[in-house]
């Protein structure tokens, strides 16, 4: 059952109470007034006086009590609507807290993860071409020692001896400040793309 409706009821019981206990005095009235005009018209006059003072009083309080029992009640029945809508405004405004902070929580674990994984990706594909140039490096060393060797073993006996070092240093050299070079420009670069993917994941969000 509704609370307020009760509460709001409560005057209509009341008045329904003062109606019928009115009803009871007059009836109480009208027989002893019959009664004593009988005897005396005199004391049936002061006898109807007194009864209409007293119901008069009676009406007068029960107009009051009714006003203020209506006014206590409809002041409850406000109270207690406006607790029940702080209490539910309070509790909504916990649960859209709650969600957001688990919201905000699991963007934060989403956004760590795939920083982390972008991470190991990363140093991979650093690996992944460090090896790969080192051996590209390797093979290159070791064709440009057999082209050497041979180009030395064809050279030998048009050069003297004492040229052979000065030959060396001037094939080796090229070959090994361009390996050196390319290592250098990819290293380069996949720092770079190491160091920026996890912000460019950041700003994407």
């Amino acid at each position: 059952m509704n609370p307020t409706a009760s509460v709001l009821a409560a005057p209509d019981t009341l008045t329904i109470s003062t109606v019928l206990t009115l009803s009871l005095v007059l009836l109480i009235y009208t027989s002893g007034y019959c009664y004593c005009y009988c005897y005396s018209s005199t004391f049936a006059i002061l006898a109807t006086l007194t009864v209409l003072t007293i119901l008069a009083v009676l009406t007068i309080l029960a107009v009051l009590i009714i006003l203020a029992a209506s006014a206590v009640l409809i002041i409850l029945a406000v109270l207690v609507v406006l607790a029940a809508f702080a209490v539910l405004t309070i509790l909504a405004v916990l649960v859209v807290l709650a969600a957001s902070a688990v919201l905000t929580i699991l963007a934060v674990l989403v956004v760590l993860a795939a920083s982390a994984v972008l991470t190991i990706l990363a140093v991979l594909v650093v690996l992944a071409a460090s090896a790969v140039l080192t051996i590209l490096a390797v093979l290159v060393v070791l064709a440009a020692s057999a082209v050497l060797t041979i180009s030395l073993s064809s050279l030998s006996s048009l050069l003297p001896l004492s040229f052979l070092p000065l030959a060396l240093t001037i094939l080796a050299v090229p070959a090994v400040l361009a390996i050196a070079t390319i290592n250098l420009i990819v290293n380069s670069l996949a720092v770079r793309l190491f160091l920026a993917l996890p912000l460019l994941l950041l700003l994407s969000l």
